[in-house]
């Protein structure tokens, strides 16, 4: 803690920072520029790493998939059993290219609900979705050896 000034209680010294940047990028989405408020979040989530699941889902919604693997891998660091942070690491490695990465952050979604059919809906979704259909029907080929049942 570090005093604000006489009279003044003292201040977190990494409280402004991530505050500056979260504001910073709640005014850019506001302003509709996407890659702003991601970049915004991730610099907010390096000072305070809280906001990592913040950064993640903004860097998702805005189409910045290098950005929303990043910071989904720091906020799986955070939170490792996070189904919510593996499903958007897995999506976006998916929209990188990257099928094994994909797959393994899947294989995680599907185990840590259950592992039953409701389990793989949302992926299914996901990987219908998927703007590479080629990448999408290897990673369900990856998750069809590790879920023969499914």
């Amino acid at each position: 803690m570090c005093a604000a000034g006489p009279g003044l209680p003292p201040v977190a010294p990494s409280a402004a920072p991530a505050e500056f940047y979260t504001l910073m990028a709640e005014i850019a989405r506001t302003r509709e520029e996407p890659r702003i408020a991601a970049l915004s979040y991730a610099a907010a989530a390096r000072a305070d790493a809280q906001l990592w699941p913040r950064a993640a889902r903004v860097a998702a919604d805005s189409l910045q998939p290098t950005l929303a693997y990043a910071a989904a891998q720091n906020w799986i660091r955070l939170e490792p059993r996070s189904v919510a942070a593996r499903r958007v690491a897995a999506a976006a490695a998916l929209s990188l290219y990257d099928p094994d990465a994909s797959a393994a952050n899947y294989r995680v979604v599907i185990s840590e609900a259950g592992g039953g059919d409701a389990a793989f809906a949302p992926v299914e979704d996901d990987l219908l979705a998927a703007d590479d259909p080629y990448a999408a029907r290897q990673v369900a080929d990856h998750l069809a050896a590790f879920f023969p049942a499914s």
